[in-house]
């Protein structure tokens, strides 16, 4: 395994292969105790081995190739959680954000709608105009008293 590993580190595509063979089910299946989605497990796996050929050269000699790929699928794992807990945080805040904004802009249409009533109101004669406000104060009379639906 040094070797193999030394090999890793001088570029060699083939001996990368080989960890790669050795080591992608592995992987894969330890992807599987946190995500469910086989698209999301296989990209992880995916990432796990690209970010080991990236950081070759740091590669150790020494120390165990099983215990550096648990710790960069964990966290690749983790950080892919996290970014997912923070998307669907964000869909749901635009979400709200929307349907504020919905709310706000159907008030300040009902608001615009009423002055412009309350205007042409004002140009009818003096008759109409009052028969128009008893109109008004009886609908909101008979709305508050449930007479209205």
């Amino acid at each position: 395994m040094i070797n193999t590993i030394r090999q890793i580190k001088q570029g060699n595509s083939k001996a990368f292969k080989a960890i790669f063979d050795r080591y992608w089910n592995i992987v894969y299946r330890f992807t599987g105790l946190y995500l469910m989605d086989n698209y999301e497990k296989e990209e992880i796996t995916q990432q796990v081995f690209i970010k080991l050929w990236e950081k070759r050269e740091l590669l150790d000699e020494e120390k165990d190739l099983d215990g550096l790929l648990f710790i960069i699928t964990r966290n690749l794992i983790f950080n892919h959680i996290r970014k997912s807990i923070n998307e669907e945080k964000l869909a749901e805040t635009l979400q709200l954000a929307t349907e504020a904004s919905n709310e706000i802009e159907q008030g300040i249409e009902a608001e615009d709608l009423k002055k412009y009533i309350d205007k042409l109101v004002h140009m009818l004669p003096e008759r109409q105009r009052t028969a128009c406000r008893r109109m008004e104060v009886f609908d909101n009379s008979a709305s508050m008293s449930g007479l209205l639906l």
